[in-house]
């Protein structure tokens, strides 16, 4: 009986190593297949990132290759306007300075007039001066227009040209 037992219980301990050992094969084997599947996963998500990184790449250098057209089209814009503004204000600078050339010479040309007639005014004044002197020295014996006067005649006149002199460098100037 002793026997019987010794040989159930060996048998039972074979059992239950064979149990432990298909267990074992089991669980290996669900292990083995959850690691396979896992790293599968794993290569088919690190393939998807890779694709995803590449696509951000290209998507930013498409992003940034319509960026730069889009500056360049209105930095043209810009240089074209700023071109149209630059002709214009050259047309309006000439026709400016026609009008201020036109402003001057009408101006220089009053002045001349101005400036002639005051000297036929004192020629012709200068002239009957002389001409009253001449008359009174021949009929007094001495000019009735004392040299003051003369002087004073001839300062207004120096001082007209002088004016006339200062009247020319300024309309020079502008």
């Amino acid at each position: 009986m002793l026997y019987k037992r010794d040989r159930q219980l060996h048998t039972l301990d074979y059992k239950m190593s064979f149990a432990k050992s298909q267990l074992s094969h089991i669980v290996n084997t669900k292990v083995f297949s959850k690691g396979n599947t896992l790293v599968h996963e794993l290569d088919h998500t690190n393939r998807q990132m890779r694709l995803l990184k590449d696509n951000v790449f290209r998507l930013e250098d498409r992003l940034t290759e319509k960026i730069r057209l889009c500056y360049d089209r209105e930095l043209d814009e810009a240089r074209a306007s700023l071109s149209d503004i630059r002709k214009q204000f050259t047309e309006y600078q000439d026709t400016v300075s026609a009008m201020v050339k036109a402003k001057v010479r009408d101006e220089t040309n009053n002045i001349d007039g101005v400036m002639k007639s005051k000297a036929e005014k004192f020629k012709d004044l200068a002239t009957r001066t002389k001409r009253q002197s001449d008359k009174t020295s021949t009929v007094h014996g001495e000019s009735s227009v004392s040299n003051f006067e003369l002087r004073k005649i001839r300062e207004q006149l120096r001082a007209c040209k002088e004016h006339e002199k200062e009247a020319r460098d300024e309309v020079v100037l502008l």
